[in-house]
């Protein structure tokens, strides 16, 4: 039994689109490893930038259990629109109109039953107030929660005068209605067995009770002596609910009292001090005495107990390590303690998620990496060795994380994009969620060409290496070669996108097509620059000719430019965020290269033809030779593009030289910036 999707809407930054999240399971209890037979975790990982939505599928997994929506947690888009519909209501007149209805959240949750598995079969009350068929032919069961006014008349009377006694040409504020609508008893919610909300569930805390949630947030746990008071919160435990354990230790302490009240220095030091009472006070009117009290509680609540780390042969103090360390032990310490705390007799007949919040906090990229390899063992070690379970599957564990070393680590170890779900902020507070899965990138191709095809496995071949930060970018620019990737961030530092993150993906070859699947799911504006590549005007006849706006024939071998159907006069072509950039007619000439564009856009930069001239071993190199022999200098280039693009760099670094920007890259940048302030990234 496990939680297989959610769905979320009107809920803080999600909205009726984008908005279901799907979950790791494991497939049977049998499930293991590549390397034993050992049970591994079914584990969720959703990934995308600050403020993207992670914390928001949190909360709302949270609030769901804990029964606390609040007016605050309606989206405000949605609750602003809902307050103008009502003012519109308001001010009309005729009969026919209809009142609007109040905004709720809904969250739809879908829940896998294992019907196979006899034993879990047996375990399942508390699922049953959601079935309302055969059991024996429904292996899945939605619960759908529904919130709604808790004073709804109450409310919607003192909303009513909230809007008439405000100016209708002034601003809303739809801080003022959420305060009143929490000032009047907030949001309640009900749980449906249908879509259509009109079967109610026979036991309105069913969800509650299925679900048992323990969230760990790494934000928060550090504090000095963090290990030490996390790991002793589990001795505590177990002593208090171990008879037997809790005698012996105890024992244990009572002896350590004895053994230090028996010290000659415990007998002796009072007798000295109330010597020196006595004459100063006279007789024995104050005696003092001293003993070693210290009980149980003492022992496992004040630090008394020190945990450490051997290093070699040192025990190491706790606050000695690395954070990063101390994360990995924070971990297993708060699994422990929930795992300990869960009632034995129920926690079978739920399902328990674990949650972890941004684990990579005070982590290196490679640990990061490790962490996310190695966790879904670790967990699943924790819970059958600290329970009386045979098998894990009715437990998952759900990792937020805005680290690409974490994605890159999950792509490693899981070999699959299946349940990474990407948040993705669409500007206004609006989110989308894509639920990456191999199945996605495969049957998503640009074309049938033969080399795009299982487009899921050359991405995961090649992405993972290269460009996991995709996932986190606000804007991506596709380059295919070292000078473009050692430039671009110069050309990128001249334009408002400075104040963005934007990725250079370097793909070393016309490539970028087979990436199409990728860069939909992505959601983000694209920018792909590629060469124009004309047939017939290269050094392999042996012939250098110059192509300009006479020539007679234009044909690419551009497999980028052929599949996105780019026009070669045009030199550009726009597919929904993203667009295709190549060079266009300049002065004349078609520049084949990012090369001989940068040559011949800076041919009037003295500068320039002097840092060209010297690597090209020529005394002077002027602007009417530049647009004669362009394509000439390129091919003389290509063995050292990456030298030239350094010296450049080096130059434009130090300001002793301003490039001019080619013009396909400035359309390029400039797209990427009309896109950026639609969706709020960059002001007007």
């Amino acid at each position: 039994m496990y939680l297989k999707e959610m769905q979320i809407r009107n809920f803080r930054k999600f909205g009726d689109d984008n908005n279901i999240i799907d979950f790791a399971y494991v497939h049977n209890s049998n499930k293991t490893d590549s390397s034993s037979t050992k049970q591994i975790m079914a584990t969720t990982l959703l990934i995308g930038q600050n403020n993207a939505g992670k914390t928001t599928i949190v909360q709302a997994i949270i609030k769901t259990v804990e029964q606390s929506f609040k007016a605050e947690d309606l989206n405000f888009k949605v609750l602003s629109c809902y307050i103008k519909d009502y003012r519109k209501y308001l001010e009309t007149t005729t009969n026919d109109s209809k009142e609007p209805v109040f905004p709720s959240i809904i969250i739809s949750y879908c829940f896998h039953l294992d019907l196979n598995n006899e034993k879990r079969k047996d375990k399942m009350h508390y699922i049953y107030p959601l079935i309302n068929t055969d059991m024996t032919d429904k292996c899945e069961v939605n619960a759908y929660l529904k919130t709604e006014l808790t004073n709804e008349l109450e409310v919607k009377e003192k909303i009513k005068e909230l809007i008439l006694k405000k100016n209708p040409d002034s601003k809303e504020s739809v801080l003022e209605y959420v305060k009143l609508i929490n000032d009047l008893g907030g949001l309640s919610y009900k749980v449906y067995l249908d879509d259509k909300f009109t079967i109610l569930a026979s036991d309105q805390k069913v969800i509650r009770n299925l679900l048992s949630v323990k969230q760990i947030d790494f934000c928060s746990l550090y504090k000095s002596n963090c290990i030490s008071d996390a790991f002793n919160k589990i001795l505590a435990f177990r002593t208090q609910n171990n008879e037997s354990l809790h005698t012996e230790v105890n024992n244990a302490v009572t002896g350590i009292n004895t053994n230090i009240n028996n010290l000659d220095f415990i007998k002796n030091e009072p007798d000295r001090i109330n010597e020196i009472l006595e004459k100063g006070i006279g007789g024995k009117k104050a005696q003092m005495t001293l003993h070693s009290d210290m009980s149980l509680e003492d022992l496992l609540n004040k630090n008394i107990l020190k945990y450490g780390y051997i290093d070699e042969d040192f025990q190491i103090p706790e606050n000695q390590y690395g954070m990063g360390y101390q994360n990995l032990m924070l971990i297993i310490s708060e699994i422990i303690q929930e795992l300990d705390s869960m009632d034995k007799d129920s926690f079978e007949s739920k399902i328990n998620m674990f949650i972890l919040e941004e684990p990579e906090s005070y982590m290196h990229p490679q640990m990061q990496r490790l962490l996310i390899k190695r966790i879904d063992s670790i967990v699943a070690d924790l819970i059958l060795a600290n329970s009386n379970q045979e098998d894990i599957s009715n437990f998952q564990m759900l990792i937020t994380s805005h680290s690409s070393h974490i994605l890159r680590g999950k792509l490693d170890s899981a070999l699959s994009f299946d349940f990474i779900n990407y948040l993705h902020s669409c500007g206004r507070n609006e989110t989308r969620a894509v639920v990456l899965s191999d199945k996605l990138f495969n049957s998503s191709s640009s074309s049938n060409n033969s080399e795009n095809a299982n487009g899921a496995n050359f991405i995961k071949r090649y992405f993972k290496y290269q460009a996991p930060e995709l996932f986190f970018a606000d804007a991506c620019i596709v380059v295919e070669g070292q000078a473009e990737e050692t430039l671009l961030p110069y050309f990128i530092e001249q334009e408002e996108l400075s104040n963005c993150f934007i990725s250079i993906f370097s793909i070393n070859g016309a490539y970028a097509f087979k990436y199409d699947a990728l860069f939909k799911a992505l959601d983000i504006p694209i920018l792909i620059l590629t060469d124009l590549d004309i047939a017939g005007y290269s050094s392999e006849s042996g012939n250098v000719i110059q192509c300009t706006a006479n020539s007679q024939r234009l044909e690419t071998t551009n497999y980028t430019l052929k599949n996105y159907n780019v026009s070669l006069t045009k030199g550009s072509r726009i597919i929904e965020k993203r667009i295709v950039e190549t060079q266009h007619l300049t002065n004349g000439i078609y520049p084949t290269s990012f090369e001989e564009d940068l040559i011949i856009t800076n041919k009037d930069n003295k500068d320039f033809c002097e840092l060209l001239a010297s690597e090209l071993n020529e005394k002077t190199i002027s602007s009417n030779e530049i647009l004669s022999k362009s394509h000439s200098y390129q091919i003389r280039l290509s063995k050292k593009k990456a030298s030239f693009s350094l010296s450049l760099l080096e130059k434009v670094s130090d300001s002793k030289l301003k490039l001019s920007i080619p013009g396909y890259i400035q359309d390029g940048l400039d797209f990427l910036e009309a896109e950026l302030i639609k969706v709020c990234k960059i002001k007007k």
